[in-house]
């Protein structure tokens, strides 16, 4: 997927965003998802990416998903600032 990453034009992103579907179908959990990438974008993210933060998309490196895979689980602070793994609130998650 590193080959086909980093911030693009506006010209050439429907080039990019094509090499990251095939990238994506080559994968591991595309079977899991039917194939479809679209399962990887969040309903708003499409929405904004296409129009008031077109700019910030095309900084991205990955454009076609929206949520994070580090394996790590977020645990929210009350006041939503507080945003880390969940094992570093929890010592005991992930100790068998």
């Amino acid at each position: 997927m590193s080959r086909v990453t980093g911030p693009v034009s506006a010209a050439s992103l429907r080039v990019q965003e094509s090499n990251q579907v095939q990238a994506f179908r080559t994968g591991q959990l595309a079977s899991y998802l039917g194939f479809v990438h679209k399962a990887l974008m969040c309903p708003t993210d499409a929405v904004e990416s296409r129009g008031s933060k077109r700019d910030l998309y095309l900084q991205r490196p990955i454009k076609i998903i929206s949520y994070d895979w580090t394996q790590d689980t977020l645990a929210l602070g009350e006041d939503l600032q507080d945003c880390r793994p969940a094992t570093d609130r929890h010592p005991a998650v992930g100790k068998g």
